[in-house]
């Protein structure tokens, strides 16, 4: 059952890059537009799940300060994503934002989660990194990077992996350490991610650098919300069941799969390139599979 939830969280994890492509087309990439981005997917999201609390909600200590790092990360990746892309390539800064999304909470399953090692483990990592390393090879431009570029990579490649560790973290506590439930937890992210973000939009308003938003874009904005916050809702639900030394390169290898799957809908045109990431990168997915 919850390799199943897993599964539908990472169709929901690669489909909500079309809200965000949405929103982007319609209100550009700045670091205040990022954060209005989040502001309204999280108040989107957060009143659902509010509402299907039962309008109560949890309060313990360390819930809250997993919280605080999960917002701190979300802020993270938005602005280094939102500088990278102005210096680099998009192939490059999806390369080390799903490589840091699978390799972080992969390490940190085997040192700190006691999860077994298996070579079942070992030939999926090394063949999901090869695939995606070999799709940004292709896709991206010969232009040396400088140190800010560096920066910014290593930088995404942290954030979005320590997004996984704090889930693990916290679903999965020490002994003795007091938690709130996962709709609970979740309805304080979105709390922390409005309070923030609506502050960063209110300095954006005394200054001028907000515009009207077109309702193409709030309706992007409110479907990432809800199409991400499910997705989160039931990662977390699986972590306390499937190790995340399994959990995150299912995640990755399958958003590597269906972005190229989604991309016939939507009409992109597929290298062979793509189709070979793709194809090895299903390989490596299914050797987890192996008993």
């Amino acid at each position: 059952m919850y390799y199943l939830l897993l599964m539908i969280a990472t169709v929901l994890f690669s489909i909500q890059f079309v809200f965000n492509k949405v929103y982007q087309r319609e209100a550009g990439e700045t670091f205040v537009g990022s954060c209005r981005f989040l502001m309204i997917s999280s108040l989107v999201f957060g009143a659902l799940m509010f509402a299907y609390n039962g309008f109560r909600l949890s309060f313990e200590p360390f819930s809250l300060l997993m919280a605080a790092c999960a917002l701190i990360i979300s802020v993270g990746c938005g602005y280094f994503g939102i500088v990278a892309l102005s210096i680099s390539d998009l192939a490059k800064y999806s390369l080390y934002m799903m490589l840091g999304g699978m390799a972080i909470p992969f390490l940190y399953g085997f040192i700190f989660n006691g999860d077994a090692v298996t070579w079942q483990k070992i030939v999926c990592f090394v063949t999901i990194a090869a695939a995606l390393y070999i799709n940004a090879a292709g896709a991206g431009s010969a232009k040396r990077e400088g140190w800010k570029a560096k920066l910014c990579y290593a930088a995404i490649f942290f954030f979005n992996g320590m997004s996984g560790v704090v889930a693990t973290i916290h679903q999965n506590p020490a002994a003795g350490t007091a938690i709130v439930g996962t709709n609970d937890f979740t309805i304080w992210k979105m709390i922390l991610n409005v309070l923030f973000c609506g502050g960063v939009v209110l300095w954006g308003a005394r200054h001028g650098r907000v515009k009207r938003l077109s309702m193409k874009a709030l309706g992007a904005a409110g479907g990432y919300g809800v199409v991400n916050g499910v997705a989160e809702v039931l990662v977390l639900l699986s972590i306390m069941h499937i190790e995340p030394s399994v959990q995150y390169p299912i995640i990755t290898g399958g958003c590597v799969v269906l972005s190229v799957v989604f991309g016939l809908f939507f009409r992109e045109k597929i290298t062979r390139r793509n189709a070979l990431c793709a194809l090895i990168t299903l390989i490596g997915t299914l050797v987890l599979m192996i008993p």
